[in-house]
C-alpha cells in the first residue's frame, strides 16, 4: 500500500476520533447535571418503590458510563467515575434501598471512600 493512501486514512482517522473525544467530552457535564437532579428526585420520594423509574434511569447512565470507563478507558473525572462505581449494582434491591436511605438522608452524590 501507498504511504501517501497510508498517512492520509490515519489523518482521517484521527480527525474523526478528535471529533468523537470532544463530543463525548461535551456531554459528560450534563450526564452529571442530569445525575444531579435524578437524586433530588429521588430525595422526595416517599418509598423505594416510587424512585424505581428514576433508579432505572441512574442505572442506564451508570451502564453508559462504565463502558467508557472501563471498556474504552475514557477519563470521566472523579465524580462520574464515583458514581459509576457506586451504582455498579444498581439493579439490586438492596443496593436501591441502601442508596434511598442515603439520598433521603441528605446525601446528593454517591462519593467513593
Amino acid at each position: 500500500m501507498d504511504i501517501d493512501i497510508l498517512k492520509s486514512v490515519l489523518s482521517e482517522n484521527l480527525d474523526a476520533y478528535d471529533r468523537s473525544v470532544n463530543g463525548i467530552k461535551q456531554c459528560l457535564p450534563a450526564f452529571e447535571k442530569e445525575c444531579s437532579d435524578l437524586i433530588l428526585e429521588i430525595s422526595s420520594c416517599e418509598t423505594t418503590a416510587d424512585a424505581d423509574r428514576i433508579f432505572d434511569q441512574l442505572l442506564d447512565i451508570q451502564t453508559m458510563l462504565s463502558g467508557l470507563l472501563f471498556k474504552r478507558r475514557f477519563d470521566i473525572g472523579k465524580k462520574l467515575e464515583d458514581l459509576t462505581r457506586e451504582f455498579d449494582r444498581l439493579d439490586d434491591q438492596y443496593i436501591r434501598d441502601y442508596w434511598f436511605k442515603k439520598f433521603k438522608d441528605g446525601e446528593t452524590w454517591p462519593e467513593s471512600t
